[in-house]
């Protein structure tokens, strides 16, 4: 086989450097062959990221000239395996892939689909005038691809909620990004303590379909303190798992503000009388405990209690309720013993979901005021009874006296009379009578 130019009467200026075979009466340029130098543009990334190949060529000794000069072409290729046994997971020659000069195009970039080490290898077909074909070799430029490391960064619906009332919810929503077409699950929790302490619970799950935005269920909280959420990613064959951190989304959860309003069962007392107060719970948590304490004040800044017992200002305080959620409470009856304006007060005590509260100082007055001095009433004067008056006696020998009629006696509406006998100066009563007229005379009948 020929290789180079013919030359007659010596080498040209062109081949200087090259061998010269004589085979026969015909000379023969031998070309050198050269070294096809291979350099990856990384030689580990993650699945879904690219790569691609370069090739320098050189020739060592008096023949590297012939590299300014070399044309030809080059072909790449990848290969799962690292003696290039297989077909070519894919054939990266660039177009043109013409060698000019000795300058050599890279390779189209790669993007593997999966995880593993996969091999590169070029090949530079040679001019046949200044450098012959050769290959870099199987095996010598192995790309190790390892998978995926998305990012996850989340964002709370609500960074501060109450519990019973008001904003009670809250959702979390998670990025994922930088994924190779990410698949596998993001799982939401929360810790009642920070760094993904205390108790943790799992909020539910959602499926990842690539990089996105995923949201967590709707919770609602009944505790009144800090919660930390925090979004895992599972990660699967192509793509590491992730996390957006332990202290990244704390939520705090406040106390409820419940409300309380009295009212009084009378305002204005007497002083020894009584009355007793009552106080309504709402906007509290269902499950509200605690106390409502009943307080009697002297004065409307509610800062000096009355005085309690016997001869004081009130004979006790109004007591303590226990509280179980919204409702009703009353105090115990209050007597009053001084003349003055009093003010009662309720307060809530509140619990670890509800905060502490009291009703409006000088909302409720109680009026004191003395008896009044009872009004003599007059004694009655007694009547006068009737003196009685004389009755002519139908005969000289008796005295007749009219008596009035008393209502009484065997007969109503008649007059009684008295018979008196005179006997020697002495008066004798002989019997109850009553005169009648009867035929013009007089006639005394017994009764």
């Amino acid at each position: 086989m020929r290789r180079g130019r013919f030359t007659i009467g010596g080498a040209s200026a062109a081949l200087a450097g090259a061998a010269l075979l004589v085979v026969g009466a015909t000379t023969v340029l031998a070309c050198p062959t050269p070294t096809v130098n291979t350099q990856l543009s990384a030689t580990t990334i993650a699945v879904g990221s690219s790569a691609y190949d370069t090739v320098t060529l050189t020739v060592s000794g008096s023949e590297s000239g012939n590299v300014q000069e070399a044309r030809g072409s080059i072909n790449y290729y990848v290969y799962s395996n690292s003696t290039c046994s297989s077909p070519a997971l894919a054939n990266l020659t660039p177009s043109p892939n013409t060698v000019s000069k000795g300058v050599v195009p890279n390779s189209l970039s790669y993007t593997p689909t999966s995880v593993g080490t996969f091999y590169f290898e070029a090949k530079y077909t040679g001019d046949n005038v200044y450098l012959v074909s050769n290959q870099s070799g199987c095996g010598s430029e192995p790309l190790v691809v390892t998978k995926a490391t998305p990012g996850i960064t989340t964002t709370l619906s609500s960074s501060v909620i109450s519990v019973g009332t008001g904003e009670t919810e809250a959702s979390d929503s998670a990025t994922l990004s930088g994924g190779d077409s990410p698949g596998g699950s993001i799982t939401f929790y929360t810790y009642t303590a920070a760094s993904c302490g205390g108790t943790s619970t799992n909020q539910g799950s959602v499926t990842a379909t690539g990089d996105g935005t995923y949201k967590s269920a709707t919770v609602t909280f009944t505790q009144a303190q800090t919660f930390y959420w925090e979004a895992q990613y599972s990660g699967d064959a192509n793509n590491n798992g992730a996390s957006s951190g332990c202290n990244a989304e704390p939520l705090t959860v406040t106390p409820d503000g419940p409300s309380i309003t009295t009212h009084l069962a009378a305002t204005g007392l007497l002083v020894g009388q009584s009355t007793s107060d009552t106080a309504t719970l709402s906007g509290a948590t269902s499950t509200a405990s605690g106390s409502v304490t009943f307080t009697i004040y002297t004065d409307n800044s509610c800062s000096t209690p009355a005085t309690t017992g016997t001869g004081d200002d009130i004979n006790k305080q109004g007591g303590t309720a226990s509280v179980s959620g919204n409702g009703t409470y009353d105090s115990v009856t209050v007597t009053f013993n001084k003349v003055g304006t009093y003010y009662w007060q309720a307060g809530y005590s509140g619990d670890g979901n509800n905060t502490a509260e009291k009703s409006t100082c000088g909302s409720e007055t109680v009026t004191v005021t003395s008896a009044p001095t009872p009004t003599p009433v007059p004694t009655p004067t007694p009547k006068s009874t009737p003196t009685p008056t004389s009755t002519p006696t139908p005969t000289g020998s008796v005295l007749g006296i009219t008596v009035p009629n008393t209502g009484t006696g065997p007969t109503s509406g008649m007059n009684w009379l008295g018979l008196l006998l005179l006997l020697g100066g002495s008066v004798v009563v002989l019997s109850r009578f009553v005169v009648r007229r009867l035929g013009g005379k007089d006639k005394i009948q017994n009764i």
